[in-house]
């Protein structure tokens, strides 16, 4: 069954999202495994840089963890791209809160 092992719910970068696949790898996958991985390889960009993000975001305590995540795989260059993406923690964020976000998005923090 699909899920049976799952040991904690938590969201996680796409770089992270390869190194479990590749730890997990059977002889023999299943082509959902398949597929998953060829997506987790093809579009896990910069690792290393993007675990750096999120941690400076996680830092803030401003976002969920869910959009913390969503933050640093897209790195929205501009404002109006970061309230679409943040508008689904329905709290109200202030303009020093996404400045500072935004900060981090573009490597100045």
């Amino acid at each position: 069954m699909i899920g049976e092992g799952i040991e904690n719910r938590k969201a996680v970068p796409l770089g992270q999202v390869s190194d479990i696949l590749e730890k997990g790898k059977v002889a023999d996958p299943t082509y959902e495994q398949q597929v998953a991985s060829e997506h987790a390889k093809k579009f896990a960009q910069k690792a290393a840089a993007e675990a750096k993000m999120l941690d400076a975001i996680r830092g803030l305590k401003l976002v969920s963890e869910i959009t913390a995540v969503k933050i640093a795989e897209l790195k929205p260059q501009g404002m109006m791209m970061l309230k679409q993406i943040t508008m689904h923690d329905k709290k109200t964020f202030t303009d020093e809160d996404y400045a500072k976000i935004m900060a981090i998005t573009k490597g100045k923090e």
